[in-house]
């Protein structure tokens, strides 16, 4: 049977703002925060509105309701760029090949989740490791 291994870790999550002024703050997230914020990124239809670039990273973000195991979560995953020349390679036969995706909108993303683990906005972040 395979099994799937996932690597944990667990984070307080805080929320930078900058006032008026310019001066940057850093709070903690309230106990709704996540509650607040899959409502907001379910209502967001277009594709490209749920991408955020973080330090030159492309990020897609989709909330998820799974029946089994029943526990809400966001789905974030690292959209690699073409340009990395992404390969496929075969363990049996040894054989490298170029990744070709049929539809030049379609990128491989690296799945992370994010999970709400407490009511003071505290996560989870579960990296799949195979």
């Amino acid at each position: 049977m395979a099994t799937r291994r996932k690597d944990v870790r667990f984070y307080d999550v805080f929320v930078e703002t900058t006032d008026d002024n310019g001066v940057t703050q850093e709070k903690r997230v309230k106990a709704d925060f996540w509650t607040k914020a899959f409502k907001k990124i379910e209502k967001t239809k277009a594709a490209q509105s749920r991408i955020i670039t973080i330090n030159r990273t492309r990020y897609f973000g989709t909330v998820h309701h799974p029946v089994s195991p029943a526990v809400n979560h966001l789905q974030v995953g690292r959209l690699r760029d073409l340009s990395e020349h992404l390969e496929t390679t075969d363990l049996g036969s040894g054989e490298v090949e170029l990744l070709e995706l049929d539809d030049p909108n379609k990128r491989v993303s690296e799945p992370t989740f994010v999970v709400p683990v407490s009511s003071k906005g505290r996560v989870a972040i579960l990296v799949r490791v195979r």
